[in-house]
């Protein structure tokens, strides 16, 4: 397990943990753990390396009926 922690404050989070398989070295899990202490944890089971995915996966289509907001759009922005 490694856990990493900020070198100075931040308000995010507290550290990061994460785990990896002795063995291989893979990745097993990385738990956030923020200012409150809450924790959120990723598990990876099953992976699987370089498999060939459709591009079609990675295309997104907006569905009809729905607004679709700009981040420039946002009140405040500075961007």
């Amino acid at each position: 397990m490694l856990r990493l922690m900020p070198t100075t404050h931040h308000e995010e989070f507290e550290d990061v943990e994460i785990e990896v398989s002795p063995d291989s070295g893979e990745l097993l899990r990385v738990i956030l753990i923020d200012a409150m202490q809450n924790r959120t944890e990723f598990s990876f089971e099953n992976l699987r390396r370089n498999i060939d995915l459709p591009e079609s996966l990675f295309r997104f289509t907006v569905p009809s009926g729905v607004d679709v907001v700009v981040q420039s759009d946002v009140p405040g922005d500075a961007r």
